[in-house]
């Protein structure tokens, strides 16, 4: 796995974290000030939107839910998206119950392509529900990580891993991803790093990420157990 990460260049977008971070990520909860991130490893790590994050610059973006009520909002917000981050695969992490609250973006992607002369073809729409602050099945979320990892490590698609404001549920997946495509980092690593690139948003709305205990969890028997 490692070389086929360094095949595409994966291992490469791994940002070098001081010393200071790194000591901090032996415990957790990690005790950090912002102020202590590099403002490199921000800039590098800030979305092209206000409530979005690259967790591996040019490969996956963690975000808020990708619409918005105020329907020019939702078009800039998706624009910055397919044309600034060239993101073609958008997932949802969120149950349909809770999206019947949204307004849907799906259709806004597909028309911002058209005018940007984007094949509509090219764009794909995933959902895995989790419950929100919850967690899915440990098997569930093997066989679909697994597929993330796929994507993003041999076929190179640039995805967009989203639940409502992109912080617990997304933070879950976003972690246990990064353990199974960087098998050589270290629990509290790939956590820490996952926190640091969230905290990059201009706005990360003070939620941790991963944000609740089951969820910590999770992604430490993924470290521990699946890979």
């Amino acid at each position: 796995m490692q070389q086929l990460c360094t095949n595409f260049g994966l291992a490469a977008k791994l940002a070098v974290l001081p010393e200071e971070l790194l000591s901090a990520s032996i415990k957790y909860p990690f005790i950090f000030d912002k102020s202590m991130i590099p403002p490199e490893f921000m800039e590098l790590h800030k979305g092209s939107t206000k409530t979005s994050n690259w967790l591996l610059p040019g490969h996956i973006v963690m975000s808020s839910y990708p619409g918005d009520m105020l329907l020019d909002t939702a078009r800039q917000k998706i624009r910055n998206f397919i044309e600034l981050d060239k993101v073609r695969t958008f997932v949802s992490l969120q149950e349909p119950d809770e999206m019947k609250r949204f307004r849907p973006y799906r259709d806004l992607v597909i028309e911002e392509a058209q005018k940007m002369g984007i094949p509509t073809d090219h764009f794909e729409f995933l959902n895995f529900p989790i419950p929100d602050m919850g967690v899915q099945t440990d098997d569930k979320v093997h066989e679909f990580t697994n597929d993330l990892v796929d994507r993003v490590q041999n076929k190179n698609q640039v995805i967009l891993l989203h639940c409502f404001g992109g912080h617990g549920r997304t933070g879950t997946i976003a972690s246990i991803v990064m353990t199974k495509l960087f098998p050589h980092l270290s629990v509290n690593e790939v956590l820490l790093r996952v926190a640091l690139a969230h905290d990059s948003r201009e706005d990360p709305r003070g939620f941790p990420a991963p944000q609740t205990r089951y969820q910590v969890e999770q992604v430490y028997r993924f470290a521990k157990e699946f890979r």
